[in-house]
């Protein structure tokens, strides 16, 4: 079964799914005081149905794993709005971002994975809603106590509730490994583990090592980082035969607070964020093909293998 924010569904072919996108990320303290005021819900939730509603159309979406954790203020209630309203199903996250936050200092990893994995058995925040995957972080400053605790933390969660974790990773000074090593010593299992943003760092031998691990790899952000270079080892490793471990997505975002609001606040146009939630279904694709990549092999990274980590 594969959790939504509508509730469980049996694996299935939904057609394309993006592995990695978010509705909004934003800042939990401010939303929390100051309200509509900061964010309008209303605003964001009409314009991410209309976005949704044309990707379904133009690319055949059928599933969008929203990795908002937590700390970013996850909104599930409004994540299920948009998936009524849009018919793309959507899968929420729990889990923690990297930034230091206060409720790590006095509480242990196993304190910690209590309350994350009751929002897994009962819902989240009082709703029947239930996450669908985890989500963990390792910022540029690489593994400190704060994040180590973290990392701990879900690994026990994986290891209680078999979702899979997708794993943020910045991809300087082998952290990866790093952070495989304090995931896999606490119990998760490394076969559903996600580990993403690697277009950061697309060398075949460096993500050999980390499939080799028996990770998955997650493609997202390739429109920052030379697309016709992540295509071109796309192919590779497809012919190297780890198709079954690669998913594709973006990374990208409806609304970010980690964007300037006095410049940009929401983009309304509906159309432009179907050309950022469109850059690996349109662009890459193309690049991947042209680069010897096989629609077969596309089809798999696309959709099949998404499918197969989420159904637990």
């Amino acid at each position: 079964m594969i959790q939504t924010v509508t509730g469980a569904i049996c694996k299935r072919n939904m057609g394309t799914v993006l592995m990695h996108e978010h509705i909004s990320c934003r800042s939990l303290a401010f939303d929390r005081a100051f309200g509509e005021n900061w964010l309008d819900r209303s605003k964001l939730r009409d314009l991410a149905v209309e976005t949704l509603k044309r990707m379904k159309q133009q690319y055949g979406l059928g599933l969008m794993v929203d990795g908002t954790p937590i700390d970013l203020a996850r909104d599930v209630s409004l994540l299920r709005e948009i998936s009524e309203l849009s018919d793309v199903k959507i899968v929420a996250s729990t889990g923690l971002y990297h930034f230091p936050t206060v409720e790590i200092i006095n509480n242990s990893a196993e304190e910690i994975a209590v309350w994350m994995t009751k929002e897994c058995t009962d819902g989240i925040y009082g709703t029947d809603i239930k996450p669908g995957i985890l989500k963990c972080a390792t910022g540029g400053e690489g593994i400190t106590a704060d994040n180590r605790k973290k990392l701990s933390a879900m690994a026990l969660v994986q290891k209680e509730t078999d979702l899979p974790l997708y794993v943020h990773c910045e991809h300087a000074n082998d952290v990866v490994f790093s952070q495989l090593d304090v995931l896999c010593s606490n119990g998760a299992d490394s076969r559903k583990i996600i580990i993403g943003h690697t277009s950061v760092c697309h060398e075949i031998q460096y993500l050999e090592r980390i499939l080799q691990e028996g990770c998955c790899i997650c493609m997202d952000q390739c429109f920052w980082f030379r697309p016709v270079e992540i295509a071109q080892c796309l192919v590779q490793l497809c012919q190297k035969g780890y198709t079954d471990k690669i998913l594709l997505s973006n990374d990208y975002c409806i609304h970010s607070d980690f964007c300037n609001r006095q410049k940009t606040g929401i983009e309304l146009d509906a159309q432009k964020h179907v050309e950022g939630l469109g850059f690996v279904l349109d662009k890459l694709r193309s690049l991947f093909l042209s680069a010897g990549g096989s629609e077969q092999d596309w089809n798999k990274m696309i959709c099949q293998n998404s499918i197969n980590v989420l159904d637990v």
